[in-house]
């Protein structure tokens, strides 16, 4: 068998699993529907259990509620009853405590602050470089 036969089945494989894990679903227009064969019900849909983005609603109504929007995924802290990221969308980072952060705030903005302190630097240099110039053309000039 090929390299590409066998890289091709194994995307299939992968496929496959990847179906066969995902929530089971049906359409449905209540929770009643979805209480025989089905956990959770989440806008129409009753789901074996919530589907990403969502969570299950801890007031016992078997239905799923939906993230913070700037969680890709969350869970409900039992103590709190609050839900907390467990990723964050959009490029956002996570902290250890469930929280999102804008990563240009962590990345992009101290390398502004070195660039800003290096120009600075740079334009005081040549400061000190054209004071001393202009000192010592000074003193040449009254030399001669």
């Amino acid at each position: 068998m090929s390299s590409k036969m066998s890289l091709k089945l194994l995307l299939l494989f992968q496929l496959l699993l990847a179906v066969s894990l995902a929530a089971q679903t049906k359409n449905a227009s209540s929770i009643a529907e979805c209480k025989e064969d089905f956990d959770y019900y989440y806008e129409g849909y009753c789901y074996t259990y919530c589907p990403r983005g969502t969570y299950y609603n801890p007031n016992g109504s078997y239905s799923c509620l939906g993230c913070p929007s700037h969680c890709g995924s969350c869970s409900l802290n039992s103590t709190t009853d609050t839900p907390y990221c467990t990723s964050c969308s959009n490029g956002l980072g996570s902290t250890v405590t469930g929280g999102c952060f804008e990563v240009s705030n962590v990345v992009v903005r101290p390398l502004i602050a070195v660039a800003i302190f290096l120009g600075a630097l740079f334009a005081l240099r040549a400061a000190v470089e054209v004071y001393s110039w202009s000192k010592s053309r000074a003193a040449r000039q009254h030399a001669n």
